[in-house]
């Protein structure tokens, strides 16, 4: 289980419930952890440090503040994996585990600490509103589709960066509504195919724009899962965040929210205190002892992973999947992934996994 050597907390928050509970988990970790409030919600490093030392002074440090940007973003899907649309939820920043191959591992060297944004009320807000701003993004993907004639395999180039700007001024409304997202797609709409196309055929944005009440009401028939876990692993630090406790709280409440995450850890006992009503998904990530040992440091051991999703799977009510990926290609591959496998099939009941994943890597350097 995390324990963090040293808490930053920024001013500005130090008198927020959300901080005050933070604070009570850490001292009932370890009344002895330094907790020291600063005047930036980005601190400084010492000076004296090299870049191994600050990656690890950073991986010790939990960093609490307030989140001024908004917390929901469109992924970026980067590379060349095909994905659907993406809709991020950053309440947590970077990860306690130290998986060699993490692109977060690469944020570390640019300072970026692991933090636990606390304005969790602002951040219920923004998902409430997404709701609504997200059907309109998702018109527009479709509408650039029947612009463009085929299906897209991934998002197009600027999308990211034209709906992040939409969902910034979406937010300062008071009270979003589908009848205001319908009029406000026919407003927009001739600028995004603009801006995602650099050029305009008069008679095909006319017809879409004739059919945007109609692609409005398909889409709202599709639900909308927030990815709560794509920055950080929600489970590493949940007993001192309580962020999953706080985002199934809202499922309970709210029969439209969906959340979904991955993790290698099993601290599930906030998961299993709310019924799932099949909109939590949990994608498990299983890696073989080997892999786990050298290369995913500081995360559950494969025995937990397991008895966690039989854990799930008998409180039902969850869609679980499980991930092999990174795979890696070693010497005695084959019989450590057999064995893998194996020991899958004598823990879980698999006919209750939802999908199974597989994706080949090369040996991360250490």
């Amino acid at each position: 289980m995390y324990k963090p050597k040293r808490v930053l907390i920024y001013r500005g928050v130090k008198n927020s419930p959300y901080t005050i509970q933070i604070v009570d988990s850490i001292k009932k970790l370890d009344e002895n952890i330094p907790i020291e409030y600063v005047d930036s919600r980005r601190p400084d490093l010492p000076d004296y440090m090299d870049a191994a030392d600050r990656f690890h002074y950073m991986k010790e440090t939990l960093v609490l503040s307030d989140r001024t940007s908004s917390f929901i973003e469109t992924f970026a899907s980067p590379g060349q994996i095909v994905e659907n649309l993406g809709t991020m939820v950053k309440s947590l920043f970077h990860c306690s585990a130290n998986c060699h191959y993490c692109y977060l591992q690469r944020t570390a060297l640019r300072q970026q600490w692991q933090r636990i944004y606390v304005n969790l009320d602002e951040l219920g807000k923004q998902m409430k509103s997404e709701l609504v701003i997200n059907r309109i993004n998702r018109v527009i993907l479709k509408a650039f589709e029947n612009y463009k004639g085929e299906q897209l395999l991934k998002i197009p180039s600027g999308f990211k960066e034209y709906t992040d700007s939409i969902r910034s001024d979406l937010l300062k409304q008071e009270n979003l509504t589908d009848a205001y997202a319908i009029k406000h797609l026919k407003i927009i709409l001739a600028d995004a195919l603009l801006y995602l196309n650099k050029d305009l055929d008069r008679d095909i944005l006319t017809e879409i724009k004739n059919n945007v009440r109609h692609t409005y009401k398909l889409i709202r028939q599709t639900p909308l899962e927030f990815n709560v876990g794509e920055y950080s692993d929600i489970l590493g630090i949940e007993h001192i965040a309580g962020h999953l406790d706080y985002f199934m709280n809202l499922v309970q409440k709210n029969k439209d929210f969906r959340i979904k995450f991955s993790t290698k850890f099993t601290n599930i006992d906030s998961l299993l205190k709310y019924p799932g009503d099949d909109r939590v998904k949990i994608t498990m990530d299983l890696s073989t002892l080997r892999m786990i040992d050298e290369y995913e440091k500081g995360t559950s051991p494969l025995k937990e992973r397991l008895e966690a999703i039989r854990e799930i799977q008998n409180t039902g009510g969850y869609i679980i999947n499980v991930r092999l990926e990174p795979m890696f290609c070693f010497q005695g591959d084959e019989k450590e992934y057999t064995d893998l496998i194996d020991k899958t099939f004598q823990v879980v009941d698999i006919k209750k996994i939802n999908k199974i994943t597989l994706g080949l890597s090369d040996i991360p350097n250490p």
